[in-house]
């Protein structure tokens, strides 16, 4: 049997999952986590599936100023930055103040955005607290480069 030649197309069958550190970040502000943030991640072609769970006690993420951000995904996203394109994020836990999130992706970093708008999700819409137990999970398209 001839060897399958897949050429250009051969990243529509790519499979692979793994972990990676996300650094949570209000403004300029990174915040030092309790324990180690966890980050796993599956892609399959250019869907990329990632969940993020981060763990802080001793920051009030309230008085930071700055967007909400996480970084250190572990491929470049494909940018999207508009308020009708948006990546899916499922807030699993996060003590906020907005009814919905959302977010613009960009290269490996995560902005988040806030009711479902073009409006940033800050640190002054978490609910004020000492304690911050954040789980996300994002599936978006990867930008396509060779593996």
């Amino acid at each position: 049997m001839p060897a399958l030649v897949l050429g250009s197309c051969a990243y529509k069958f790519m499979h692979q999952q793994g972990t990676f550190t996300p650094i949570v970040k209000v403004g300029a502000t990174t915040v030092t986590p309790t324990g180690t943030p966890q980050g796993f991640y599956e892609r399959i072609g250019d869907t990329f599936k990632c969940w993020i769970n981060f763990y802080e006690n001793g920051v009030d993420l309230r008085i930071l100023s700055g967007q909400f951000k996480i970084e250190g995904l572990p491929f470049a996203i494909t940018s999207l930055d508009s308020t009708t394109s948006f990546p899916v994020v499922h807030a699993a836990y996060i003590k906020k103040t907005a009814i919905g999130m959302s977010a613009t992706m960009s290269g490996t970093t995560i902005n988040l955005r806030k009711n479902y708008s073009s409006s940033l999700f800050n640190g002054s819409d978490f609910i004020s607290s000492l304690e911050h137990f954040i789980k996300f999970q994002i599936e978006s398209t990867v930008a396509r480069t060779a593996v």
